[in-house]
């Protein structure tokens, strides 16, 4: 509401219009996150003495940060957006009463599956972007090495200067291509890790 009001309200009219009906919705946010909190209290309370047991696993306790909408990813950024839990309790059944939150739900799962499809595009791009640092750095360091042998020059101060200049340069690109290598040796294992698929110990430093 606050991007469509700031993107198309125009005039002092509309605004105070916006501006009236902004507060009405906070009024009812207020009031319904204080009645939540209300229940969630007395149900701690009360429920060891009813029995009622299992439900902090669904209810948890309102913070302010968890009341915003389903566009509203908070301090993260897009690719880490990540729904408030309150959505998530959500009975997403087809009927007239709660048709809007369903296809809000639907619309966020949709924009979330495109974000993954995303990131998995972009890790695809930076793992062939490795292999070709890495293959053009051993290349260059093959190029300035046989520079360095084949120098051919009848100044034999001169030809000694080219051949030191091409020894450095060739070593300075090994040393890149073991040295990123080093550094990323365990990217594919972080990288399963992080979609549960191995568990398996860092490799050791050499």
């Amino acid at each position: 509401m606050l991007k469509f009001k700031d993107r198309f309200l125009r005039g002092q009219g509309a605004n105070t219009r916006a501006r009236n009906c902004l507060k009405n919705v906070d009024a009812k946010v207020s009031a319904s996150a204080a009645k939540y909190r209300s229940a969630y209290t007395a149900l701690r309370i009360l429920g060891p003495l009813l029995g009622q047991v299992g439900w902090q696993s669904k209810l948890r306790n309102l913070g302010d940060d968890d009341i915003r909408s389903m566009s509203d990813g908070g301090e993260e950024g897009e690719g880490r957006r990540r729904l408030s839990w309150i959505w998530l309790l959500c009975e997403c059944e087809t009927n007239a009463d709660n048709e809007p939150t369903s296809s809000a739900i639907r619309i966020e799962w949709c924009k979330a599956r495109a974000r993954a499809h995303r990131w998995a595009e972009e890790v695809e791009l930076l793992f062939e972007e490795k292999r070709r640092t890495l293959k053009y750095l051993r290349w260059a360091g093959n190029w300035w090495y046989e520079k360095a042998v084949n120098m051919t020059t009848t100044d034999t101060t001169l030809a000694e200067g080219l051949r030191a200049y091409a020894g450095r340069q060739a070593a300075l690109r090994r040393e890149l291509a073991q040295s990123f290598e080093h550094t990323w040796r365990d990217t594919q294992r972080l990288l399963d890790i992080a979609d549960g698929a191995e568990t398996s110990p860092p490799s050791p430093s050499p």
